[in-house]
């Protein structure tokens, strides 16, 4: 219970603490049974040529792009990753990564289907697909080393904008490092630990999508429940509640007034 002041009570942190150390634990157990359940090695990164659709994706790189341009014309106003997920702030506090949500766990945002219509299209085709947003690393963008917790998702990056300076921006996948090339999609296990830094002048984007690992009949169940349970969440619904507050606060009203 919040005190008068309205802040929460210091003993309450140390149990929340505890539920997060004990939730994490429970999603890394489901993780290695999923990942016993799975069609695909378990490793860090993987070939395309292991999805289908990753051919048809990387055919539609300039639809997605120019849809991109169009979002980007309102880049000012577009929010911080934490602006949407209060719990990213320790890997976006320095105010230069920004995303633009097209499709938050199967969900499809009104302005994404309104500035994006063909890129909401062509995602919505992906197998398992379960989020996708455009990532915006501004120059000098750093994302300290971290990882994802839900074994059941992959993450693709289709690289929109890249740095002429390719070499100076970076991700690092398990100490690794990898550099985007326009048009194509990377694609990787974000459970494993990964590093981000935008060392150039310029902005480098990606189209973020989080689809489902191949898992066989039983692991799929086994994922459906968790998903179930993930987007009944308050993380997911805080995270739908302050997307729907930034288009009707900031961008409907600017795209009207021009």
């Amino acid at each position: 219970m919040s005190s008068a002041t309205g802040k929460i009570p210091k003993k309450s942190k140390p149990l929340r603490k505890r539920i997060r150390r004990s939730a994490k634990k429970l999603l890394a157990d489901i993780g290695a049974f999923q990942v016993r359940h799975a069609l695909i090695p378990d490793q860090p990164v993987f070939d395309n040529d292991r999805f289908h659709w990753a051919v048809n994706l990387e055919a539609h790189y300039a639809t997605i792009r120019k849809e991109l341009d169009r979002v980007l014309e309102y880049r000012e106003r577009l929010p911080r990753l934490y602006d949407i997920q209060r719990d990213q702030y320790r890997i976006s506090a320095d105010d230069k990564w920004k995303a633009f949500v097209i499709c938050g766990w199967g969900i499809n945002t009104r302005e994404g289907a309104r500035l994006c219509p063909e890129t909401a299209r062509i995602v919505n085709d992906i197998p398992g697909l379960q989020s996708a947003f455009f990532s915006i690393l501004e120059p000098g963008a750093h994302i300290p080393e971290h990882r994802g917790h839900v074994r059941g998702l992959l993450r693709g990056q289709l690289a929109l904008k890249v740095p002429a300076n390719r070499e100076d921006c970076t991700i690092w996948v398990e100490g690794t490092p990898f550099h985007w090339d326009e048009g194509h999609l990377f694609v990787f296990d974000d459970t494993y630990l990964h590093e981000v830094r935008n060392a150039t002048k310029e902005e480098r984007v990606v189209l973020i999508l989080h689809f489902d690992r191949p898992m066989d009949r039983v692991g799929r169940i086994s994922h459906q429940a968790l998903l179930f349970l993930i987007r009944r969440s308050g993380f997911v619904r805080k995270g739908h509640r302050n997307i729907a507050k930034w288009e009707k606060r900031v961008l409907r009203r600017s795209v009207t007034s021009n």
